[in-house]
């Protein structure tokens, strides 16, 4: 059960740090200074990059029937 505690912990930790890399440098807390609402709202904000960078619209963009083309 540590384990998987530690295992979450450090995920989380990492998806904030991406979350806090992409503020702008002036914008940013140190570390030292996060409350546990910093925490959450930076791994949100490293979520939302992670998935702003999925290549999820070639996936959107292919026909999903299998219709022959016109002329066929």
């Amino acid at each position: 059960m540590l384990s998987l505690l530690s295992v979450v912990l450090f995920t989380v930790a990492v998806i904030a740090y991406v979350g806090r890399a992409s503020m702008p440098a002036r914008e940013r807390l140190p570390v030292t200074s996060w409350s546990s609402q910093d925490l959450w709202r930076n791994a949100r904000r490293g979520i939302d990059v992670c998935a702003a960078r999925t290549p999820l619209q070639r996936v959107l963009d292919q026909p999903t029937d299998k219709t022959p083309p016109k002329g066929q």
